[in-house]
């Protein structure tokens, strides 16, 4: 068994259930091994108590269910306290060793390896930021200093952040590389007031040669904290480093943010990442299950990345429906789990009669309503009233007695379940594409 590669995967999915903070404070610096000849029974390794305390008392559960979706049979945890020493390699050669280097100096900067440019899906809504990100990590304290990216969740802010910090190291490994979030900035600064420790505090930081602060939105209002900041932040630009923030917000929308803070903020490139559209999305999706190994057909890539807009969520999506097909579901079985737990295991509710599902199939396909409804054999009719059934039964939850009678007035209960286990066949073997139509039709409706 691939003990790494399956804690890795478990890990990936833990990243996009808990916080940031919480998955670095508890999860990042984590290892696995087994224990013993018992099949199923792991070892967790942390690097201190408190860690490990923590994820056996709040996260054990949720390590479990992923770990036992992974191997599918029980698992059991141990704990283990102990200092992570990264394992080397079996002297492959001074390339491979030199890799390997490379990989932990950049790990032990807090970074992900897997944040590259070259994984980074581009479109109009971030070609500039990606331009910018470029830029900043071949000219340090040269280009754009500050850059500051703001956008919502999931736009890409961290991936472009840590890309940087990435391009750098691996150019020169030497470099004093900083990254944290603005809570991970704020906690360290309290910590180092109770323990009378602000010097050190203060060398870390301010001797950083890149500065890169995540989520920078979270020191507003806290007074002593952006003072620190400050100070921080002028030390590093006058030393020639450079200095690269991320928020959900441009500064001049940052409530309790100081004006001397904000005035030094808006002093470099601000750049506004917008939403991922669905040719983004599915683009996103395709490269990441790429870098993953997932294999996933085009359609149903398309069918998630058009009902799930958030691109962390469509991350896990995709672990999700990574698990599946190693249990052999088929994709488009595979998806349409995915998108009912997304719903929470409920019928699609929409807020429109059947009768105008109806029309709209008929505007969609170009056809008469009544050539819909009626009982024509043809394919041009049948094929669209199939896909009508489907999603009448099985999207809205109507009753076959009701869609017996919106399909000619009659119960056809026992025609529609076999016409509708046959639909879901050819759909299955046939004709993912079809989804695209019933994406489309059910995106009609908020």
């Amino acid at each position: 068994m691939d003990v790494d590669g399956l804690w890795n995967s478990v890990l990936g999915e833990i990243e996009l259930e808990v916080s940031r903070g919480q998955f670095i404070s508890f999860f990042k610096n984590t290892r696995l091994s087994t224990s013993g000849d018992k099949q199923g029974s792991f070892i967790i390794h942390c690097p201190n108590l408190n860690d490990a305390t923590m994820l056996k008392t709040r996260y054990l559960t949720l390590i479990k269910r992923m770990l036992e979706e992974r191997i599918q049979q029980p698992v059991s945890l141990l704990f283990n306290v102990s200092p992570h020493q990264p394992r080397q390699a079996e002297s492959p050669g001074p390339l491979f060793e030199s890799v390997i280097s490379h990989e932990n100096v950049i790990r032990n900067a807090g970074l992900n390896p897997n944040y590259t440019f070259e994984s980074f899906a581009v479109s109009d809504s971030n070609q500039m930021a990606h331009a910018a990100s470029q830029a900043v990590s071949t000219k340090l304290g040269q280009a754009y200093n500050p850059l500051f990216l703001w956008g919502i969740t999931g736009v890409g802010k961290t991936h472009l952040m840590q890309a940087i910090g990435r391009e750098v190291l691996l150019k020169n490994p030497q470099t004093q590389v900083i990254y944290c979030t603005g809570e991970e900035f704020t906690n360290e600064i309290i910590e180092a007031i109770r323990t009378r420790t602000s010097g050190i505090f203060k060398r870390k930081y301010r001797n950083a040669q890149l500065f890169m602060v995540d989520d920078v939105q979270f020191i507003a209002g806290k007074e002593s904290v952006q003072t620190e900041f400050f100070h921080t932040f002028n030390s590093i630009l006058n030393s020639g480093s450079q200095v690269v923030l991320t928020s959900d917000k441009p500064p001049s929308a940052i409530k309790e943010l100081e004006t001397r803070l904000r005035s030094r903020f808006e002093g470099g490139l601000i750049i506004d990442i917008t939403p991922p559209n669905f040719e983004l999305r599915t683009a996103i999706l395709l490269i990441k299950a790429q870098s993953r190994g997932i294999s996933i057909p085009i359609d149903a890539a398309k069918s998630l990345a058009a009902n799930i807009e958030d691109v962390r969520a469509i991350e896990g999506a995709l672990l999700r429906y990574s698990t599946e097909e190693r249990k052999g579901t088929l994709p488009y079985e595979a998806v349409s789990h995915i998108l009912s737990r997304a719903r929470g295991g409920k019928p699609l509710e929409k807020n429109v009669r059947p009768d105008k599902i109806i029309e709209l199939f008929a505007v969609h396909f170009d056809l008469k309503p009544e050539y819909i409804t009626g009982k024509s054999r043809k394919k041009q009719f049948t094929e669209p009233r199939q896909l009508l059934m489907y999603l009448l039964r099985h999207e809205m939850g109507i009753s076959f007695t009701e869609i017996g009678k919106l399909l000619g007035g009659r119960d056809h209960r026992y025609l529609l379940i076999h016409q509708i286990e046959q639909l879901i066949h050819i759909i299955i073997h046939f004709y993912l594409p079809l989804f695209s139509p019933l994406d489309f039709i059910l995106r009609q409706y908020p």
